[in-house]
């Protein structure tokens, strides 16, 4: 019936408990999940595949969807595709882009964004233009420090997941940056000084086999967690 199909193509959640508060939609029926969400004034949207494969898809089609302020996309593209449709999405607050590790996008055509997860990759241009950006969750960080967002000042949480960062150097000015998660960076060593510089609430440490924590730090940041 009607509704079990609905369920298949892409599936409505609203509630606060909900794994994803938008839609969820499969990306082989992605338009017909769009449109749903363009009819009911649903602007918090996930994209997902069940194939782990890489898609050729044009975002071209995304020019109809601008009411769009949160995106989730965690469909492997193939470097074919054609992302320019993306940068239609100028209200985006919210934006998750992944697994995609080697098709260049610029994040200036995202200003308002809030909220970013994101796999680094060396083709990401436009950090310095993220005047907006609250939560910053990054993966396989494959740079020595984190001098790339050296202007991304208003950050109040950031968390870098197997990372090849040595130092947190970088991040200096983020003087609202309350909360900071590293986890998996093997190659990282110390803290110090930028560390300092920092008005920390919490700093979350895990898996991080190199990293030594001196008592001066402990001494300056009230919740410590080391794993």
């Amino acid at each position: 019936d009607l509704i079990n199909l609905y369920m298949i193509k892409f599936k409505v959640d609203l509630s606060d408990t909900a794994y994803f508060n938008g839609i969820t939609i499969d990306y082989a029926y992605i338009i017909d999940g769009l449109d749903y969400a363009k009819k009911h004034g649903i602007k918090r949207v996930l994209i997902k595949s069940e194939e782990q494969i890489k898609h050729r898809f044009n975002f071209e089609i995304f020019k109809d969807y601008d009411f769009i302020t949160t995106l989730h996309w965690i469909v492997p593209l193939s470097k074919l595709s054609d992302i320019q449709g993306l940068y239609n999405l100028r209200n985006l607050r919210e934006f998750r882009w992944g697994p995609v590790n080697d098709i260049p996008i610029d994040l200036s055509a995202f200003p308002n964004i809030e909220m970013l997860s994101i796999v680094y990759y060396s083709q990401i241009s436009g950090w310095d233009m993220l005047n907006n950006l609250q939560r910053l969750f990054l993966t396989k960080v494959n740079t020595c420090d984190l001098s790339f967002l050296h202007k991304n000042t208003n950050l109040e949480y950031l968390r870098v997941l197997r990372g090849k960062i040595t130092s947190i150097n970088g991040i200096d000015n983020c003087s609202k940056l309350r909360i900071l998660f590293l986890q998996s960076c093997n190659l990282i060593n110390t803290l110090e000084p930028t560390i300092f510089k920092l008005n920390l609430d919490r700093l979350n440490v895990e898996k991080c086999p190199n990293l030594k924590i001196s008592n001066t730090i402990f001494n300056s940041i009230d919740k410590i967690s080391i794993l």
